[in-house]
């Protein structure tokens, strides 16, 4: 009797375990290199936007939080197909509406910063590593 109750325990954990690691094994991608940074107004200091990289470098955004008049805009460089470092920008279309501006750079994108706009040259954030 104790046997069976023992083989029974057996079975049970193997089988939970079996299917905890099928679980794991068919979720969706944690993406570690996703990162986002926040663009603080430089008057008044609250965050006007975010901006960052996401599905392992191959994604950047810009999003606007606050309708305030300025824009969000998230300059990146990445790795060209052709061997280089290229630059480009993308900014929120919506202003602090609920759509966020995207690009899909032909290549991983190696660093990134936000701003605000329409400052002369932008008011941004420092360069962050993707």
């Amino acid at each position: 009797m104790a046997g069976n109750r023992i083989r029974r325990g057996i079975l049970t954990t193997l089988v939970l375990v079996a299917s905890i690691a099928a679980t794991q094994v068919v979720a969706a991608p944690a993406y570690a290199h996703d990162r986002t940074e926040s663009v603080l107004h430089p008057v008044w200091l609250y965050f006007a936007g975010d901006g960052g990289v996401t599905n392992n470098h191959m994604r950047v955004f810009a999003s606007d939080r606050v309708a305030d008049g300025l824009g969000v805009m998230t300059y990146y460089r990445y790795r060209h197909p052709g061997g280089f470092i290229a630059t480009s920008v993308v900014g929120d279309p919506d202003g602090s509406g609920p759509a966020v501006g995207a690009d899909w750079p032909p290549g991983a994108v190696t660093q990134f910063q936000v701003c605000l706009q329409p400052y002369t040259n932008g008011y941004c954030t420092r360069w962050f590593d993707a």
